[in-house]
């Protein structure tokens, strides 16, 4: 088995109570957890997803959104029509 090392950090207890709840039905402890996220960010080469502070949608959502309200959205019964519509 490989040496292991340490590492400490401060969290707010509540945020450590859902995190360990959310990776423990992952089947993750939080430790592993970490581990994972450490490795996939060594993988990628930075951080394993795009950090945002934008909480809106999107320029494609938002038009999508305006042309819905303004009535000249596609909508579609089941995902059958969706997918004929796409040509697929």
């Amino acid at each position: 088995m490989s040496q292991s090392d340490y590492i400490r950090l401060r969290i707010n207890p509540e945020d450590k109570k859902e995190a360990k709840e959310l990776f423990g039905e992952m089947g993750f402890s939080l430790s592993q957890a970490i581990n994972v996220f450490i490795k996939q960010s060594i993988l990628d080469g930075g951080l394993p997803f795009r950090p945002h502070t934008n909480k809106v949608p999107n320029t494609t959502t938002t038009q999508a959104i305006k042309e819905l309200e303004d009535g000249k959205g596609k909508t579609f019964k089941n995902k059958k029509e969706f997918y004929e519509d796409l040509g697929i």
